[in-house]
């Protein structure tokens, strides 16, 4: 079953009002009625029940369906039984009040009235708009183009990469291929200044730089002071509040990483985060347990 883009009307049966919309489906007369605001507003007051939704045109691309329904929607904007906001054609928000019924000054004047039939966006806004509405097509025509690729390459017998991973050959031929002259950063150096310039230097020039205030790398690390604790508020392991493990699991975490036990599987046994068991073996905590 092929997808279809339907351009549809779908009228309200109790005040004749409509809306004109495009829908991807697999079933052109589907129970969907359409997403527009005010529609939605008038299902929710009058029930589904009370719409009848008609495909005027069917097509098997996005873009005809977008084009034809750009071309009835602004047929329909002057009447007043419309039920669309936006311009169509595009999905986007870049519906725009052309009568300026929203202006800030004309309210003033006006009490207010012009706010109540419509709204208006500033030129920037407006920008904004337009370029949110071409940023949203371009995104569903990538993800169209991706869908078409993936059925090609299912055609083919193309594997997926999602899930797999290098094999050791392909792993070592990478290594082989980065060493040497085939590393793109091969016989030269970072080199960072206090003012944190960058620079890529060859490895002849280090010495110079590094005499000259230079420090190798792409980042100052500043310099770690230690703590200060009184022995009263230092509390360790057991002692702490947020401690989840106790002494004596500790110290048999420490043999079985000394015996050379996956952290993983250790951390599993444990119930704790594999990060928590790095620590441990780093000394990052508990690094008074011996």
């Amino acid at each position: 079953m092929e997808t279809v883009f339907t351009v549809y009307r779908t009228t309200n049966l109790v005040n004749s009002k409509y809306y004109i919309g495009v829908h991807k489906t697999f079933v052109p007369n589907d129970s969907y009625l359409g997403s527009g605001k005010l529609l939605k507003r008038a299902i929710a007051k009058y029930g589904e029940e009370n719409f009848r939704k008609e495909v005027l045109f069917q097509y098997d691309n996005a873009e005809e369906a977008f084009k034809k329904e750009f071309e009835l929607v602004e047929a329909a904007k002057p009447d007043k039984f419309c039920y669309n906001l936006r311009q169509g054609g595009s999905g986007g928000f870049d519906w725009i009040n052309r009568k300026r019924l929203n202006n800030s000054a004309d309210n003033a004047k006006k009490g207010g009235e012009a706010s109540k039939r419509g709204f208006l966006l500033s030129p920037k806004r407006q920008a904004q708009a337009t370029h949110s509405a071409e940023i949203a097509r371009m995104a569903y025509q990538q993800k169209e183009n991706w869908k078409e690729i993936s059925k090609t390459n299912a055609l083919l017998g193309v594997r997926k990469w999602t899930g797999s991973k290098h094999t050791e050959q392909t792993k070592n031929l990478l290594r082989i291929k980065n060493k040497g002259a085939g590393n793109s950063n091969f016989g030269n150096r970072w080199v960072c200044s206090s003012t944190q310039e960058i620079k890529r230097i060859p490895v002849s020039e280090l010495d110079t730089y590094l005499r000259n205030g230079w420090k190798a790398g792409k980042k100052l690390r500043p310099i770690k002071t230690p703590r200060s604790y009184t022995p009263r508020s230092y509390l360790k392991g057991e002692e702490t509040s947020m401690a989840i493990l106790t002494t004596e699991k500790v110290l048999e975490i420490k043999k079985r990483l000394a015996a050379g036990e996956s952290q993983s599987k250790i951390a599993r046994d444990y119930g704790v985060s594999r990060n928590c068991i790095w620590e441990i073996s780093h000394k990052k905590s508990w690094g008074h347990l011996n």
